[in-house]
């Protein structure tokens, strides 16, 4: 009797595991729409678009972060 106790007690707190697992997945599973840059408050996306013309250089990428959030 007692370690029918135990065995609903550990699938309880299994099932409520798996319940939290699937209601709130990791932010690992999450990504953005598009790859894009901000730089002094501006949004920029990035593209394989060719760019001509160009009024001024704003900046340039000295380092990018390779991490997963």
């Amino acid at each position: 009797m007692f370690c029918m106790k135990i065995n609903k007690i550990t699938s309880s707190i299994l099932f409520f595991i798996l319940l939290g697992l699937v209601l709130f997945p990791s932010k690992s599973f999450t990504s953005w729409a598009y790859s894009f840059i901000v730089f002094d408050g501006n949004i920029y996306q990035i593209s394989d678009e060719y760019v001509r013309n160009i009024d001024k250089e704003i900046g340039q990428v000295t380092k990018y972060s390779g991490r997963k959030i």
